[in-house]
């Protein structure tokens, strides 16, 4: 286990914490947590981010593929049901009051777009999908993939 801080300040125009770069560092790693802290730096508000991770490849098949640029590799047949699984994803952040990169990064949601299992068993052999994952978004996950096959995207 590895672990990185992230200090975040708040955008005074949009009221958010800009958190790319905290997104990008998430794609080819495994947050096992995130832990987190408010507080005042030269009177702004500021947010440090303590995130506990692994390495994608130790263990397991390494992270999806990427194009040249770095940007994620999905097949056109997956696109779809990739982005119906980030919508999902960042609506259940939201609703959580939580960042989007703690439920699942883009490259694990590839991973189950690419998968697409039909049962708790099956996302939980997807990498990054743990005991903790399955818990708590397993129905909802497999609701979205049933829709999707249904729908023939």
């Amino acid at each position: 286990m590895k672990i990185k801080v992230f200090t975040l300040h708040l955008d005074p125009e949009t009221g958010d914490f800009d958190d790319r770069g905290v997104e990008a560092f998430l794609q080819e790693r495994d947050a096992l947590g995130v832990y987190h802290h408010f507080f005042a730096h030269d009177g702004a508000p500021t947010l440090a981010l303590v995130v506990p991770y692994r390495e994608q490849g130790r263990g397991r098949t390494a992270g999806p593929p990427r194009a040249p640029d770095g940007q994620l590799e999905i097949p056109v047949e997956d696109r779809p049901l990739f982005e119906a699984l980030r919508h999902w994803r960042n609506e259940r952040a939201k609703k959580d009051g939580r960042p989007s990169y703690i439920l699942f990064n883009n490259g694990q949601l590839a991973a189950i777009a690419r998968a697409r299992p039909r049962t708790k068993q099956a996302l939980g052999e997807v990498p990054g999908v743990g005991e903790g994952r399955l818990r708590d978004y397993a129905d909802e996950l497999l609701a979205i993939i049933a829709a999707a096959e249904a729908s023939g995207g």
